[in-house]
């Protein structure tokens, strides 16, 4: 936020950070289309696609992501959780 800020182009403000409930959120906007994934964004999709979840926490019973190679799909999560549901936004 300090850098877009900064840099003065573009609007910035704290995203809603809930991992779980955008996880969620995220994955019922791509399941009924709401969001689509274009193909050129070839990060996003790889990390969605490798995205996993931490073995050591589910021992401990909590559910909770891996933290590798995940800004891609975090900043998908952030507008998904933040943004869309803001906008009424049907389809992006």
């Amino acid at each position: 936020i300090v850098q877009v800020k900064r840099a003065g182009k573009w609007p910035a403000r704290k995203a809603k950070n809930d991992v779980d409930e955008g996880i969620r959120t995220t994955a019922t906007a791509m399941l009924t289309g709401q969001i689509l994934i274009c193909e050129g964004c070839k990060h996003t999709i790889e990390e969605l696609q490798t995205y996993s979840w931490d073995d050591k926490a589910i021992e401990k019973g909590r559910e909770q992501p891996l933290k590798v190679n995940d800004h891609c799909a975090d900043a998908l999560r952030y507008f998904c959780n933040t943004i869309l549901p803001k906008r009424g936004v049907t389809t992006w």
